[in-house]
């Protein structure tokens, strides 16, 4: 018989390799794979191709479980999966949602009752395996015995495109009738990342400054152009419950209100009718409203607190501000004096930014690697409801526009990190951190030099600016710290304090985010800056006589002494009694309870007012309980009598099963 087999032929001029897989395919098994990386860019190409003689499950199985590492671990190449798998009586049919694709169906054998027989099932059972990974199917080639047993796994149905043997490869009379040749075509000339790319989004070619930009006025013209614009009615405040059915009793009743005669009873009475019936379900479906807001608390507690009103306060900025003597008195001056205070916060590096002199690799020190599906999954992260950034493009449009942007965003990323720039424009985002002193933690922590180099263009060079309304300041460097409310700015504040605790000799040093307490002497800091108006000393002794009253000093500042402090949120005095924070913590629950009862007006449902009052009142009452627990009665009543002021303010039918909560000593 005859039989086949695995070969892969690379033209000299491309760089390639063999990847080698861990397979449990035995020799004596009748199939086999061969498994290549082809070197070029924009994207990296994986060819699998396998044989089997015959199809077998198990055999089946293993390519698969191959496919799958492959997939996995090479998320940002072009993966191309080809060959032989023996698949007779499967047809293939187009796939509605992707018009380059085939999806695989068997006909029923009608020898078995009108079912499936053993192999149809474990083949389809294959194939749906091998499309769920991702991968689309494109080959659709019957043999002469009405087979397709060629098959063409790929995932990205788009690049590729498979058509019949055009340019003879295979001479007439050498071609195998139960297999016929094809070509797989993609564009990967040695000239695609300038001519192939840069034709239809031509980032390639331009620095990083002017690609961005590009980028940008691009989206910002298609958004126009494309995205329709949402037409506000006159009457659009209408309230949530408004209905087309509803409107008709309105205007109804304002037809009949103007019929209507102090000498016609039946035109009054009429009237009466219509207003009466508005009202019935105006109240009607208000109420279903309201109840339909709070049992949704949980799920939407921002249309909730809208429902509410909760929030209260003004919208409205102050008129006036002063900033040592200058007094501004409109917006423009007062966006400026803000953005001269902030700028005074920053502490200039006393160093110059040199990369390559504080950058010191290590051994086993690694580069991020971000792929084509590492960035749409990013953007299909993004919150819709979130506000643009300094590009002005909103998150929703670039979500909805995920598989279109994620391309040329991914190009924008690979040339800024390859290139160890970061435009500009794209850095308009306190901490007082040193930058080149950040710089070599990077290196101890193993991460690469490209990656180093990205993350200190990430942070040099940043601007800032203050925006009230439509009025923004002018532009101002920040040159020190991390960019505030960023995902990278935590770590690497925490990156930067990491070895703080091998700084400080002689001394007890408690550690928790940015707060840190000591309990003697430092002799050095690494050059953390402390804000000496926020930092403060206290002291605790059994007796007067064992008390500290010697002055601590920063600088030429002394060091404020305090009598209490507010540790993570508990207030604390120098003989740690938990007094005045029970105190303090009890007004604040009364004052919650206030806010709900003035709120809900007696309109809450039980359960939102049990859900409120676990939330915003028990939840104050139970915060750090087991360091503050009353042993004193006095402290214990107090405590008790918030949930019986809650419980009291209820209506009877709406206390029944609020759940009692106290706060007592721990036995």
């Amino acid at each position: 018989m005859r039989s086949g087999g695995v070969a892969i032929l690379v033209h000299h001029s491309l760089n390639s390799r063999t990847v080698t897989i861990n397979s449990t395919i035995g020799p004596d098994e009748a199939s086999e794979f061969l498994v290549i990386e082809l070197c070029i860019k924009p994207q990296p190409l994986i060819l699998y191709v396998c044989y089997m003689s015959m199809f077998d499950p198990c055999i089946a199985a293993k390519h698969y479980h191959h496919v799958k590492v492959i997939v996995e671990k090479y998320r940002n190449h072009k993966i191309i999966v080809l060959g032989d798998f023996n698949l007779h009586d499967i047809n293939w049919s187009l796939d509605d949602d992707d018009e380059n694709a085939y999806i695989p169906y068997a006909p029923t054998d009608r020898n078995i009752n009108g079912n499936r027989s053993c192999y149809q099932t474990d083949a389809l059972d294959f194939l749906d395996k091998m499309l769920s990974l991702p991968l689309s199917q494109l080959s659709n080639f019957r043999n002469n015995a009405l087979n397709v047993l060629d098959l063409v796994f790929v995932n990205d149905s788009n690049a590729v495109n498979v058509t019949r043997d055009r340019y003879t490869i295979i001479e007439q009379e050498q071609q195998d009738a139960r297999h016929i040749p094809y070509e797989i075509m993609m564009d990967y000339d040695t000239e695609f990342v300038q001519r192939g790319v840069c034709d239809c989004f031509p980032v390639c070619k331009r620095d990083v400054d002017a690609a961005y930009e590009f980028f940008v006025q691009t989206m910002k013209s298609l958004i126009e152009q494309n995205v329709p614009k949402k037409t506000i009615r006159k009457y659009s405040n209408k309230p949530k419950w408004w209905s087309a059915e509803l409107q008709r009793l309105k205007n109804r009743r304002n037809k009949l209100f103007k019929r209507k005669s102090e000498t016609d009873v039946g035109s009054l009475d009429e009237y009466e009718a219509a207003y009466n019936e508005f009202n019935k379900e105006s109240d009607r479906r208000s109420n279903e409203h309201n109840i339909r807001v709070q049992e949704n608390i949980k799920s939407n507690p921002a249309e909730f607190w809208k429902f509410a009103k909760l929030k209260g306060g003004t919208e409205k900025y102050p008129d006036v501000m002063n900033y040592g003597d200058r007094v501004g008195t409109s917006t423009e001056e007062i966006v400026d004096m803000f953005a001269d205070y902030f700028e005074s916060l920053y502490v200039p590096d006393a160093e110059n930014c040199n990369f390559d002199e504080r950058y010191i690799p290590i051994n086993g020190a690694e580069d991020i690697n971000l792929s084509l599906f590492d960035i749409e999954a990013a953007i299909h992260s993004l919150d819709p409801k979130g506000g643009a950034g300094p590009d002005e493009i909103k998150p929703f449009v670039m979500k909805v526009c995920a598989s279109a942007v994620a391309w040329p965003v991914w190009l924008l990323y690979q040339k800024s990190f390859d290139s160890g720039k970061i435009a500009t424009a794209a850095k308009t985002a306190f901490d007082k951190v040193v930058i080149m002193l950040l710089i070599i933690k990077f290196a101890r922590f193993k991460i690469g030099k490209k990656t180093a180099r990205w993350l200190w263009q990430y942070l040099i060079g940043r601007t800032n600016f203050v925006q009230i309304g439509k009025s923004k300041s002018r532009l101002y460097e920040s040159p020190s710290g991390v960019p505030p409310g960023s995902s990278l700015g935590p770590l690497m504040f925490t990156v930067f304090i990491d070895d703080l605790v091998d700084v400080v000799r002689f001394a007890h040093m408690l550690l928790f985010a940015d707060d840190m307490k000591l309990a003697s002497i430092i002799t050095g800091m690494r050059q953390i800056v402390f804000n000496s108006t926020t930092t403060n000393a206290t002291y605790s002794a059994h007796t007067v006589a064992n008390q500290v009253l010697s002055n601590y000093t920063m600088g030429n500042h002394v060091v404020e002494r305090v009598e209490e402090i507010t540790d993570l949120g508990v207030r604390c005095n120098k003989w740690y009694h938990p007094g005045h924070h029970i105190e303090h913590m009890t007004m604040k629950a009364r004052q919650m309870v206030g806010c709900i009862k003035h709120f809900s007006n007696g309109n809450f449902t039980k359960e939102t007012q049990r859900i409120l009052y676990m939330a915003y009142v028990r939840s104050r009452l139970e915060y750090a309980s087991t360091i503050w627990n009353p042993s004193a009665q006095v402290y214990i009543d107090d405590i008790e009598s918030i949930q019986k002021q809650f419980v009291i303010s209820g209506k009877p039918d709406q206390c029944d099963d609020l759940q009692t909560s106290t706060v007592r000593r721990s036995m």
